[in-house]
């Protein structure tokens, strides 16, 4: 999971600047089989299915699920506001039209 998390920092970056992947996440999206459009998203949905399965084991418990899940979430949230402040306009810009 640790290593999924550190993929998905450079997924996430590297989809905002819009530039290739690099080979850490190029052979994890191989590694894994993932051909999903949004790569950093696909990454948190499989924190989340491997948490799901770790609490079925019984590897974690209900509260760790509990907050591992609500990190995911935060994580999620906050790909988003990024994802948006990347989309919208620069003031300056508009300014000058």
């Amino acid at each position: 999971m640790a290593n999924r998390q550190i993929v998905w920092c450079y997924a996430l970056g590297e989809s905002l600047r819009n530039i290739r992947f690099s080979t850490n996440v190029s052979s994890y999206l191989k590694f894994e089989g993932s051909t999903d459009q949004n790569i950093p998203n696909a990454i948190l949905l499989k924190h989340s299915q491997a948490l799901t399965d770790e609490r079925n084991r019984n590897i974690v418990n209900e509260f760790q699920q509990i907050q591992i899940d609500s990190t995911i979430v935060k994580l999620c949230d906050s790909m988003g506001k990024c994802e948006r402040i990347k989309n919208c306009f620069d003031p300056e810009n508009i300014l000058l039209l």
